[in-house]
């Protein structure tokens, strides 16, 4: 999924989304996406995991529309892929698991 403006928090640009994923251990799940980001220094990680919390937008009307369409997909991911328990815990139903978004 090609990102053209989206940021990353701790600063770089998001320049693709390739998949949501998920894996447990010791019965802790974490949920991230796997991605394209383009620091700030000049360095490149092609296949960075990022964290939702880590999602910025640029200020613009189109940032806010991506970052709104990709919670959709995780929204999508974790209610078909998981459970909340009452204590408001995601319970998936593997231990880990990926969405390709390509």
């Amino acid at each position: 999924m090609k990102i053209s403006n989206l940021l990353h928090k701790h600063g770089g640009k998001i320049t693709d989304l390739r998949a949501i994923e998920h894996r447990t251990y010791r019965k802790a799940t974490e949920w991230f996406f796997r991605g394209r980001v383009e620091w700030d220094d000049g360095s490149v990680s092609a296949a960075a995991e990022i964290s939702p919390i880590m999602l910025c937008t640029d200020g613009s009307e189109a940032s806010t529309a991506e970052v709104n369409a990709i919670l959709e997909k995780l929204h999508a991911y974790l209610l078909e892929r998981g459970d909340w328990n009452d204590n408001g815990r995601w319970i998936p139903k593997a231990k880990a698991g990926a969405l390709d978004l390509a």
